[in-house]
């Protein structure tokens, strides 16, 4: 019992729900991980009974160190017997959620003491100790007013001269501290293992069908990961053909022939979902070794009905032949991850392959047995005691199905701090993308200003800014950073915040260029800009310089301009520059390649004819063409209309 609950803790340790504390001397509980926090670091121990032992004010430093973990004897006091004492200081978390403390039994009674005041007791302490037979977890609610502070805490405990023969006396789990809402949640589990070893086959059966409403719980949130669904099949499966077959088998006479087969067409459906869950869980591709032991799953039942005098020797044989396909199934799906360090698969493979083995061992023997050539009992046996029997098998299923419960809780509390992230990381983005992609421009007596701006996923890389000078003149810029999403949202700040201090010093555009691919290229990593710098004089002069961005439209015609390297290539690239002489009523359109490279369902590209036809209509216009035809790309449209004249009237 005490081996199937240290393997729960772990289990539970391991999803997230305890954390050991950090300090050596204080157990520093002030931030518990999940409302839960074990006290597992060494605690000072003294064997005898003094009362002055449980105050605050005790000197314990000359006491020797104790782990809870460790038997009596395997810390120096072999088949010691009566009273000692355990002291711990705590730091107890700042917190207005009542706080618990969950204690288990070190002796055969305890008392626990909190700053010299008796807080609870486990058994009978007073007048005389009493002798448990079925110790367990007490939960014990803390004072209020402890919040914050440290506190020492003590346990007096008492062990009879019968209970120190036993070997592993004084090991005990350590004491967790927390909410009383997570203690008495571990308290309930603390319960339900108690009742896992007093009835295994269903308790397991319990674990089973808990777990595999969890998995289904999961698909349901998340009808993608389709593993969950098929851990569900497996799981809830296991705990239906259980009850049908008890139903067949003790409540009603049936054949043993026919029992075999309803026995070995359940194995199949459950081993179905637990082959598809390890396939799917891995994100494998199918291949021949599981469709040959699928194949193999399934023709096991219907053995029975295409194989002439078919014996129940020969339906255990087949078993065998099963298990160790599926045994081989295991080691080359789970293995090769296990050795690259993927922790997922090496809860797994531990647990499914010993259990995988130990079911063809127990054909193989109920096979001999089934053959005449064995008497003894098919089941490998590992503890008979009180009404009960506990075999290996239970026990290795217990531990695949504790393990697929851990996977479940590790994988989707991983999921949910990954979407946590993702969503802090797109709000992120958005944040900067609205300074790249600005939904006003600034106001200039010489230009009227359109931007239309459609992003592909949530957050793109394009960017533009219309930056006025001081001389009258407006420095204009459209851009597209490689890749998507924050880190390209990031990259774009960065080069528009380069090009907010470049543009205040009053440079041509091919300088601009210059300058801010050498800031680039010394911090790339990896990645790059197109990017087209333009500069708009109030005596109608427009300068050009393109670091790989497409060229702009001029009155429906492309602007015939050399095309540089992008930034953040080549840290000395040079860019040249183009200079036009601008009327009054000319537009310029300059736009993202989300345009042009926008593709149709039949993969017609959007292309350059169809962009240069519309250039000419407005920004909102030109970016919904593209995007009717059909969207592949971030899609910026900037349009200028150059009017002089025309403010000088107003």
């Amino acid at each position: 019992m005490r081996r199937l609950a240290l393997v729960l803790l772990l289990c539970l340790e391991g999803a997230g729900f305890a954390q050991p504390p950090a300090s050596p001397l204080t157990d520093d509980a002030s931030h518990p991980v999940s409302g839960l926090i074990v006290l597992a670091t060494p605690w000072r121990f003294h064997s005898g009974d003094n009362p002055q032992w449980a105050s605050p004010a005790f000197d314990d430093s000359s006491w020797k160190l104790h782990l809870f973990e460790k038997s009596w004897a395997e810390q120096g006091l072999p088949g010691f017997f009566g009273y000692a004492w355990l002291r711990r200081r705590i730091k107890v978390p700042d917190v207005a959620t009542p706080l618990a403390l969950l204690v288990y039994p070190v002796g055969d009674s305890d008392e626990v003491y909190l700053d010299g005041v008796l807080i609870g007791t486990l058994g009978r302490m007073r007048p005389m100790p009493d002798l448990v037979v079925n110790r367990q977890a007490e939960a014990i609610a803390l004072p209020s007013g402890t919040e914050g502070h440290v506190v020492e805490l003590a346990i007096r405990t008492w062990i009879g001269p019968n209970g120190a023969l036993e070997s592993g006396e004084g090991a005990a789990q350590p004491p967790i501290l927390g909410t009383q809402s997570s203690v008495y949640a571990i308290l309930q589990l603390a319960k339900l293992r108690l009742a896992i070893s007093r009835n295994p086959l269903w308790a397991i059966d319990i674990v089973s069908a808990v777990i595999g409403l969890i998995s289904l719980g999961l698909f349901l949130l998340t009808p993608r990961s389709t593993e969950y669904a098929w851990a569900a099949l497996f799981l809830i499966g296991n705990l239906l053909s259980d009850i049908f077959l008890y139903q067949f088998a003790v409540r009603q006479p049936i054949d043993q022939r026919l029992f075999i087969v309803l026995l070995l067409a359940c194995s199949s459906i459950t081993t179905t979902g637990w082959l598809l869950f390890i396939w799917r869980f891995l994100r494998s591709r199918s291949d021949w070794l599981l469709v040959a032991v699928l194949l193999a799953n399934w023709i096991q039942p219907l053995a029975p009905f295409t194989v002439p005098r078919f014996s129940i020797e020969q339906a255990f044989l087949s078993g065998v032949a099963c298990q160790v396909l599926m045994c081989l199934f295991i080691l080359l799906k789970l293995l090769p991850s296990a050795i690259r360090n993927n922790l997922e698969a090496q809860m797994l493979l531990v647990p499914f392959f010993l259990t995988t083995f130990l079911v063809g061992v127990e054909e193989a023997l109920s096979a001999l047995h089934a053959g005449g050539l064995r008497e003894a009992s098919t089941s490998l046996v590992l503890y008979s005691g009180n009404g009960f029997e506990v075999n290996w098998v239970q026990l290795s299923t217990l531990l695949a199905y504790l393990a697929i419960g851990a996977l479940l809780v590790f994988r989707f509390t991983r999921t949910a701090r990954e979407q946590q992230r993702l969503s802090t990381e797109m709000a992120s983005a958005r944040a900067v993308q609205a300074q790249l992609v600005p939904s006003r421009l600034p106001s200039s007596p010489h230009l009227r200003c359109q931007a239309a701006y459609l992003a592909a996923s949530e957050v793109g890389g394009d960017f533009y800014q219309v930056l006025p000078q001081e001389n009258g003149s407006s420095l204009i810029v459209v851009g597209d950073v490689s890749g998507k999403g924050l880190k390209a949202a990031m990259t774009g700040a960065i080069a528009i915040g380069a090009l907010r201090a470049l543009a205040t010093e009053g440079l041509a555009p091919a300088i601009i260029l210059s300058r801010l691919n050498r800031q680039l290229a010394s911090a790339s990593d990896g990645g790059f800009i197109t990017c087209l710098c333009a500069r708009i004089d109030p005596d109608c002069a427009l300068t050009l310089a393109n670091a790989g961005h497409l060229a702009p439209y001029r009155n429906g015609e492309e602007v015939q301009l050399e095309s540089g390297l992008p930034l953040g290539v080549i840290a000395h690239a040079e860019y040249s520059e183009t200079t036009l002489q601008l009327a009054p009523g000319d537009k310029l359109t300059f736009l993202s390649d989300g345009v042009v490279e926008a593709q149709n369902e039949q993969g017609e590209l959007f292309g350059f004819e169809r962009t240069r036809a519309i250039s000419t209509q407005s920004a909102e216009e030109i970016a919904a063409a593209a995007q009717a035809h059909g969207q592949e790309d971030d899609i910026t449209v900037l349009t200028l209309t150059f009017s002089p004249a025309e403010v000088l009237l107003v």
